[in-house]
């Protein structure tokens, strides 16, 4: 394989449980950068919400967010590539939403809001207790969604919302699949997460590997979850890690260790 160009998902892939890059996973990927190979994250995090860890990499310049919705280019976070949701796509989902009683947060320009109950305490509503941290340091609380939704339709990379009851959110996915130019996918169980219609980690890829004339059989992709399974068809190469989904093993063409056994960098290493 003509490796040229290496994309990573975050939680679940190149983060541990922890929520951090090991020493280890942090020397390969500075080794594949050092080589000339381009590193891309690619996550459905916003990029106020992308750990420390991951800026500090060595050579990395570009992130892409919200499931493809934007690319940034380090270190001044330039936003370079974008893919907002349609106002009226926007309206008929927050249509939806409403008439439910589950949280939900927008992100917008790089940067993630949710409702002031979800931000106070996070577990009162199904998620486990390690959100409580991650959204209380990442999110913006706002107390009236519904209109500050309104008032950016026109500017909304994404939208999530929180159903940890598997059967409502089957309904719900149902409901909202009946909306036009939608992207539906899920990276946690509890997730429902929504964007323009034409998004993907794997559109907003390729629209970055065209400008450097890399070819789908040229990337290496790295998942573990449901919203990765357009970016792993999409590479020459698309490995899933130990402990990911059975709808993403399926697309996969190879499977490493898990993300807490640094199944990124054992196979990085093992390839470079």
């Amino acid at each position: 394989m003509d490796l040229r160009l290496i994309a990573l998902d975050l939680d679940g892939t190149t983060l541990n449980s922890q929520g951090k890059v090991s020493p280890y996973t942090k020397k390969i990927l500075e080794k594949a950068l050092s080589k000339g190979i381009l590193v891309v994250i690619a996550s459905g995090r916003a990029l106020s919400a992308i750990p420390e860890d991951i800026l500090n990499i060595r050579g990395l310049k570009y992130i892409i967010t919200s499931n493809g919705s934007s690319i940034f280019e380090l270190p001044d976070s330039r936003r370079i590539y974008a893919n907002d949701m349609k106002p009226g796509v926007v309206m008929s989902v927050l249509a939806i939403m409403q008439d439910t009683h589950f949280p939900f947060e927008v992100f917008i320009g790089g940067h993630a809001y949710t409702m002031q109950a979800y931000y106070d305490c996070p577990t009162d509503f199904g998620v486990p207790e390690r959100m409580n941290h991650y959204v209380q340091t990442t999110r913006t609380p706002i107390s009236d969604m519904p209109d500050f939704m309104m008032k950016h339709c026109n500017e909304i990379e994404g939208i999530d919302m929180i159903v940890p009851d598997m059967p409502k959110k089957q309904q719900l996915i149902t409901a909202l699949s009946q909306i036009s130019n939608l992207y539906i996918t899920s990276s946690e169980s509890y997730y429902i997460e929504m964007a323009s219609g034409s998004v993907s980690k794997a559109s907003a890829l390729h629209a970055l590997a065209a400008q450097f004339h890399i070819t789908p059989k040229q990337v290496m992709a790295f998942g573990d979850s449901d919203n990765d399974i357009e970016l792993l068809s999409y590479a020459g190469c698309g490995v899933a890690m130990q402990n990911a989904t059975s709808n993403l093993l399926k697309a996969a063409s190879a499977v490493t260790r898990s993300n807490n056994e640094d199944g990124v960098a054992f196979y990085l290493e093992s390839f470079l």
